[in-house]
């Protein structure tokens, strides 16, 4: 099976509440510019092939509220 088209070089962002700030990620290129957090998708995964997953994560400082307004690729995601 060819990989999804829209998820080659894909993008995430995500906007850190409160006093929260980014600390590290993994599985990813990662970037902050406060309150939102990016990460791109890795040189070793570039794609994500139909039926699979790719996980990444990050760690972050301050309140423990939830991370929001997640995108993919500039689109809004649903949490």
């Amino acid at each position: 099976m060819a990989p999804f088209d829209d998820l080659l070089d894909r993008h995430h962002a995500a906007v850190l509440p409160g006093s929260q700030t980014f600390t590290t990620g993994w599985n990813g290129t990662w970037s902050a510019t406060p309150p939102s957090v990016q990460v791109a998708g890795p040189s070793f995964h570039k794609s994500i092939d139909p039926g699979t997953s790719f996980g990444v994560g990050f760690n972050a400082s301050g309140s423990n509220d939830q991370p929001t307004d997640f995108t993919l690729n500039g689109v809004p995601c649903t949490t």
